[in-house]
């Protein structure tokens, strides 16, 4: 099998977007274990905070999730998310 390796930007990418499909979210600390970069470094910060602001997303402890009004507009959090 031929194994693609990614780089620290595509795997952070690829956990936000599956991260945020979990009820219990990202682990902002284990982010950086897994991509290389840190979670406040890789994603639009101006945009999470506009998205905690309006109910969309919640921040506890060392999580980032989704909340029940931002799984009905997931692919749009990811998105602002990961503009950079």
């Amino acid at each position: 099998r031929v194994r693609e390796q990614l780089s620290a930007e595509e795997r952070a990418e690829e956990l936000v977007i599956m991260g945020l499909r979990l009820t219990k979210g990202i682990n902002v600390k284990k982010f950086a274990e897994i991509c290389g970069v840190k979670f406040e470094d890789f994603i639009n910060v101006k945009n999470l905070e506009n998205l905690i602001s309006n109910g969309f997303i919640n921040k506890k402890s060392d999580f980032v999730y989704a909340t029940e009004k931002g799984f009905h507009v997931l692919n749009e959090l990811i998105l602002m998310l990961c503009d950079n």
